[in-house]
């Protein structure tokens, strides 16, 4: 499979990388949310974060017909 790089570079593509990076810190926060006590409130937002990126990089890609098949392999991903 040939990817280009127009295809990468797309809004909706962009939004999906950004959300496959909220995981790492997502992952950190959770694993240390007993230790201290505002960690729940970051976990949240960043939960917040990640299903709002993942509603309008669907919106932007079937508006924009930014489809791509990239964009059918890390979506799911992240």
């Amino acid at each position: 499979m040939k990817i280009n790089l127009k295809e990468i570079n797309t809004k909706s593509n962009l939004i999906s990388i950004f959300r496959m990076f909220l995981v790492f810190p997502t992952l950190y926060f959770l694993s240390e949310i007993n230790e201290i006590e505002y960690y729940r409130i970051i976990v949240i937002i960043l939960f917040f974060a990640v299903y709002v990126s993942d509603i309008l990089d669907g919106y932007i890609a079937r508006k924009y017909n930014e489809v791509t098949e990239l964009g059918k392999i890390i979506d799911p991903l992240a």
